[in-house]
């Protein structure tokens, strides 16, 4: 049985502590995941960053984190970053596409999405590179009709699509290794 006094230590650790503790915990969680996870302030500064980030930035982690969004993005794109992020901070939540330039120069289509104050002033975007998308699958939303038509075109036979095969095509399981 724990007494008042024991109680009232552990919320004041918790106060004191628990939010630096928690934070450290999600930091080891987004660090570890296969996927490109970043972690950004109200600045815009990375704070952290995924293995899988990494690779897609085309720098090691420690490359990425201090870094700003906009020192990702393309020069094109820069000027509307200021207002996104700002209705995302009022929003707390963002989906969208952007075109990010690694570290080579070289240009790819994501997709992200952002939360907001996952941890005071911590924010979560989950990024999905999707330069690898068929050039035509803009389209794809009119149907699957249209996927298999193109897809015979492209490939010159007659493609029996699937469900299976229709979800993989659009939404790829690409892990990093």
């Amino acid at each position: 049985m724990h007494s008042a006094a024991s109680g009232s230590q552990s919320r004041q650790w918790l106060l004191d502590n628990g939010l630096k503790q928690l934070e450290l915990l999600f930091r080891a969680i987004v660090s570890q995941t296969a996927e490109p996870i970043l972690i950004a302030d109200n600045d815009r500064n990375y704070r952290d960053a995924s293995c899988c980030a990494g690779k897609l930035f085309g720098l090691p982690r420690n490359k990425i984190i201090g870094r700003r969004v906009d020192d990702f993005a393309e020069p094109g794109f820069r000027p509307r970053i200021d207002q996104l992020w700002r209705a995302f901070l009022q929003q707390g939540e963002q989906r969208g596409t952007f075109r990010l330039v690694g570290s080579d120069g070289s240009v790819r289509a994501v997709e992200y999405a952002a939360k907001g104050n996952v941890l005071p002033v911590r924010h979560v975007l989950a990024l999905r590179d999707t330069s690898n998308k068929l050039p035509e699958m803009a389209w794809a939303a009119e149907g699957p009709a249209r996927v298999h038509d193109c897809l015979s075109r492209r490939v010159g036979v007659n493609v029996e699509p699937s469900l299976e095969f229709e979800r993989d095509l659009l939404h790829p399981r690409q892990l990093c290794h």
